[in-house]
């Protein structure tokens, strides 16, 4: 599984390195708590490892060829305004949603001069360890 490796989080200045997997969950549950959303979350697809000046009508050109787009987010620090290089899409289709992870997931997306691979999988609820 890829890691993603960013500088800070919620714990100052400290360097994190998750999985996608991770990343996925800990948005899962935070989406869970902002509120319920009306698509389903096997067509919720979260994206990791943005460029950072990536916008999000970027990132919607960057998936809209795999199918109609309902939602499209790039997460930002509270305290900065910033991107926090991650967000998600979603897809009125699971064919869709399933299209651009086969597709998108490994795959260079470009911001200004920067490049990077981002990772997509889908949006997942945490597994229940107990």
């Amino acid at each position: 599984s890829m890691l993603i490796t960013y500088g800070q989080g919620f714990h100052g200045n400290a360097v994190l390195t998750r999985t996608v997997q991770e990343l996925a969950c800990e948005f899962r549950c935070l989406s869970l708590r902002g509120g319920a959303s009306t698509i389903p979350k096997e067509h919720r697809l979260f994206v990791a490892n943005l460029p950072a000046g990536l916008k999000e009508e970027d990132l919607k050109k960057a998936f809209q060829p795999f199918g109609k787009l309902t939602e499209c987010k790039i997460l930002l620090d509270i305290e900065t305004g910033q991107s926090r290089r991650m967000g998600y899409v979603a897809f009125a289709s699971g064919r869709a949603a399933q299209n651009a992870i086969d597709e998108m997931d490994e795959e260079e997306l470009c911001a200004s001069s920067v490049c990077t691979k981002i990772s997509v999988a889908e949006a997942k609820p945490p597994k229940q360890t107990w």
